[in-house]
């Protein structure tokens, strides 16, 4: 039993020997293990140190981002604020530009109507200008012809008045004598009729052209005793074309016209209304309040008064004139004729 004992203890101090012997070598791998452990833990912790460092670093590279991209955020709202500025002005300024231009559309018809008018009063001035040159025309051949019948009628009236003044001075002549032995015989006629007999009224002395020619001497102003219209009206020459002032008569037959209210002058011109027509002739005179007293064969007369409303009545006394049977007992128009000044 003691020697199960002896060898129970043997057994036991031989295994607590190995058993401290494992456990020394385990403790030794453990030291060892354990000053690994602490060398890689440094390392973990230099390498973590490391890597904070790196971290702290980007982190405060990622707050200088930060920083650098609110300032820039912040002048892109900016930015974008001005932007949106501007896009407002020019949005506005584009109104503006449509109302300009919507005016500048309306001002472009405007001058495209008034071009469009003026186009068309060019082409009536144009149209009235090739008129006005082809009357011009008509009138320079008319009077080119006239002046030739003109020349051609002075040189026929040279030859006549040539060939007439012998016999001119022979009548004269023949007159003269005609006077004398009229004159004597008149006075031995007085001298033998009783002295209550009338003496004849005196005829108007004509000139010995009027007389060799057969002229019947124009009246005088105080000839015309009853005219039946009366008064200043403006008379076209026929040649010239000129407007001048006339004193006009009118009788039944005739319209008579003056250069004057003078009871002495005698009248320059006489208008036969037997055949004629009157009318107004403000187109074809280009004045207004003109008419003209028209006939087939002889040239036109044109006349200009004051007023419409005289025109109306001159043209209303020669048509009654005209219209009147040729029994008809002459009578007197009532108008209100102007008075001479």
């Amino acid at each position: 039993m003691k020697y199960k004992v002896a060898q129970l203890q043997d057994n036991l101090e031989e295994n607590t020997a190995t058993h401290l012997a494992d456990i020394g070598e385990l403790q030794a791998e453990h030291s060892k293990r354990l000053a690994e452990l602490e060398e890689e833990h440094e390392e973990e912790k230099a390498e973590a140190a490391a890597k904070e460092q790196k971290l702290v670093k980007k982190l405060a590279d990622a707050e200088v981002r930060i920083e650098a991209l609110e300032v820039s955020a912040k002048e892109d709202r900016e930015e974008k604020r001005r932007l949106r500025d501007e896009n407002d002005a020019i949005g506005q300024q584009v109104k503006e530009r449509e109302h300009q231009i919507g005016a500048l559309s309306d001002t472009v018809h405007d001058k495209q109507r008034e071009v469009s008018t003026l186009e068309k009063t060019v082409q009536l001035q144009e149209k009235s200008v090739t008129n006005q040159k082809q009357r011009i025309e008509h009138l320079e051949a008319e009077y080119n012809r006239v002046k030739e019948e003109k020349e051609q009628l002075l040189m026929d009236l040279e030859t006549a008045l040539k060939a007439n003044m012998e016999n001119a001075k022979q009548f004269e002549e023949q007159i003269e004598r005609a006077q004398v032995k009229l004159q004597s015989q008149q006075t031995v006629e007085r001298q033998r009729r009783a002295s209550n007999i009338k003496v004849p009224v005196r005829q108007a002395q004509r000139s010995p052209w009027q007389v060799l020619f057969g002229i019947k001497p124009l009246p005088l102003l105080s000839e015309i005793a009853e005219p039946v219209k009366y008064g200043f009206l403006q008379k076209r020459s026929a040649w010239l074309r000129r407007w001048d002032k006339r004193w006009v008569m009118m009788t039944e037959q005739s319209v008579y016209y003056f250069e004057s209210f003078n009871q002495a002058a005698r009248a320059n011109g006489e208008i036969e209304l037997e055949g004629c027509r009157v009318a107004e002739a403000d187109e074809e005179t280009g004045r207004p309040h003109t008419f003209a007293i028209y006939h087939a064969t002889r040239r036109d007369v044109f006349f200009q008064a004051a007023t419409k409303e005289e025109r109306v009545e001159w043209i209303a006394a020669i048509r009654s004139l005209l219209d009147a049977p040729a029994d008809a007992t002459p009578r007197a128009i009532e108008f209100n004729s102007p008075q001479p000044h």
